[in-house]
This record gives C-alpha cells, sequence and structure tokens, in this order.
C-alpha cells in the first residue's frame, strides 16, 4: 500500500510538471514574433540574342529560386517570392520551361544561364528583379542544326514525293521571315526534312529541339536516321496541338537518342490533312515555323 501511494503521487507531480511546461512552450509560443521574410519580384524572365545563337524567343514558364543554396521553390512567373533572410544573400534563379509544351513536366532549362547574383534584402520589402538570361557560351554547347528562314530553306528533302507539298519561305515568321508548311485535300500528306545529317550523342547528354510555331491543325516532329547497319528508319518524337499565337517548343531528345543509338539523323516534319478533316469539309491545313534549333553540349 505503502508503494501505491508513492506511485499515485509521482503520477501526480509527472502531471503536473507536464501541465507546467505545455503552459511556459504555449506562453513562450504565443509570445514568439514570427520572422519578417523580405521579398524579391519577378515580373518576367527573357532572353537576351546572341551572334551565336540568334533568337530572343522563348517560353520560360517558371523560377526555380535558390537563396544561400536552399531551394525556396518553383514559381510561376510573374511571381513575388518570399525569403527568409536579411542582408548580402547569395540568390540563384534557373530559367524553368515545360518539355514538349506538357504542363506536368516542368524542368530547368540546361541552355540557358542562370541568374546569380548577392542582392542586399530587408526585411518587408519587395525587390523587383525584371530577369534577362541568355544561351550558354559556344565552347559549352552547340547547334546541330539551327533553321532560321532568313537566310534561306534548309528544309528540302522532300521524303513524300508530291512536289506540291514543300515549304515555302514566307515573311510572317516569328521573327522576320519563316517558313509555311501547306497540305490541301487534294495533296494532303506534307512529309520533308533538312538537308543534310548530323551526330547526336547517346550517353544521356541532354539534347533539344527548339522551334516557334503558330498552326491550325496538328503536326509531328520526327527523326530520321541510320543505324550501324546501314539500315534506316523513321520515328515520331512529338506531336504538336493547334496554335493561334507564335508559340516556342522545348522538345528533349535525350531518351530517345539513349533507346535508338543511330550513327546519323535528320530532322523531319509531318503535316497531313486527315481523311476525316476532309470528309468535314476542310480543305486545307497550315503550320507556320521558325527558327529551329538543335542545342547539346560540346
Amino acid at each position: 500500500m505503502h508503494n501505491l501511494g508513492n506511485s499515485k503521487k509521482m503520477q501526480k507531480v509527472i502531471s503536473l510538471s507536464l501541465l507546467l511546461s505545455l503552459f511556459v512552450s504555449f506562453f513562450w509560443g504565443c509570445n514568439k514574433e514570427e520572422p519578417i521574410p523580405s521579398y524579391i519580384y519577378i515580373p518576367s524572365f527573357t532572353v537576351e540574342a546572341q551572334p551565336d545563337f540568334g533568337t530572343s524567343t522563348s517560353k520560360i514558364t517558371e523560377a526555380w529560386v535558390y537563396a544561400n543554396n536552399d531551394l525556396l521553390g518553383v514559381f510561376p512567373i510573374p511571381a513575388t517570392v518570399p525569403i527568409l533572410a536579411t542582408g548580402e544573400t547569395d540568390i540563384r534563379i534557373f530559367p524553368g520551361i515545360h518539355e514538349a509544351g506538357i504542363l506536368a513536366r516542368p524542368t530547368i532549362y540546361p541552355f540557358y544561364e542562370p541568374i546569380i547574383m548577392n542582392h542586399v534584402l530587408t526585411a518587408g520589402k519587395i525587390d523587383t528583379l525584371p530577369l534577362v538570361t541568355q544561351y550558354l557560351s559556344s565552347d559549352k554547347i552547340e547547334l546541330a542544326l539551327n533553321i532560321t528562314f532568313d537566310i534561306g530553306n534548309v528544309l528540302t528533302d522532300d521524303l513524300d514525293e508530291d512536289s506540291a507539298t514543300l515549304v515555302t519561305i514566307v515573311p510572317e515568321g516569328a521573327e522576320g521571315a519563316g517558313g509555311l508548311l501547306l497540305v490541301t485535300d487534294t495533296s494532303s500528306n506534307l512529309s520533308v526534312g533538312n538537308n543534310s545529317l548530323f551526330s547526336l550523342p547517346a550517353n544521356g547528354s541532354q539534347v533539344y529541339i527548339e522551334m516557334d510555331y503558330r498552326n491550325d491543325t496538328k503536326f509531328s516532329v520526327w527523326m530520321r536516321g541510320h543505324q550501324s547497319t546501314g539500315q534506316g528508319d523513321i520515328r515520331p518524337i512529338s506531336t504538336i496541338n493547334e496554335q493561334e499565337d507564335w508559340n516556342k517548343i522545348y522538345i528533349p531528345l535525350t531518351p530517345f537518342l539513349q533507346s535508338n543509338k543511330w550513327v546519323d539523323y535528320q530532322f523531319v516534319l509531318n503535316l497531313k490533312l486527315t481523311d476525316d478533316e476532309i470528309a468535314n469539309g476542310k480543305t486545307e491545313a497550315k503550320v507556320y515555323i521558325d527558327n529551329i534549333k538543335l542545342l547539346r553540349y560540346k
């Protein structure tokens, strides 16, 4: 009985201690001031044109923001970014895209320079940072393919063997002249490739196709190539939906290259007016293209 009494007294002491501890924690928690964040506001993220890579068109949709090496998040642009830091802060901002235009595939675009700055932050203050990036320097990356219609048309390999379905140069490109793919109900299939072959790495190194386009019907990007045996093949890479205004797409090629490991490659575009579209009264389909680039590391 004596031990039981002591046990009950001990339980009461422990209970009182716990209650006191919780009260103290609650009291101090209520009186503890929350830190006031500093802010950066990113209204836009644009690309500066360079002699080696030409175009300044881009579709940077997010900013991947780091402060003192910590990832703060991925922010759709325009964005107000809270940062729990003051004074000199190492800020790194990486341009983000959607691979193949797919919202569920956000990623840092590896061929644009990140923004790196040592910025002085003030608690409660919003600093506006309109960001301008550029492509990595030409000693780091190279263009395996660069099609700008201001200097001519290299999409001349007529794979469908129909002289009525060719790429023509038109003045209304994304920047200067552009290319036009046109099919009709009498010549309904267009398949055209560039006029030379190029090599691409199959070792997992990042490779992307960039292209500006606007179109009133779906079209496809294909790659054509040859295996080490000399046998040729052609395979689809991406199907691109209708887009009324000029748009830019970034298509990753690395998984495709690792799977195929061809000796050489050819860039191919395909546009087809389907039987259903013709039956529904559609007589022609158009795709405008510009600034086609195939980028890889050196």
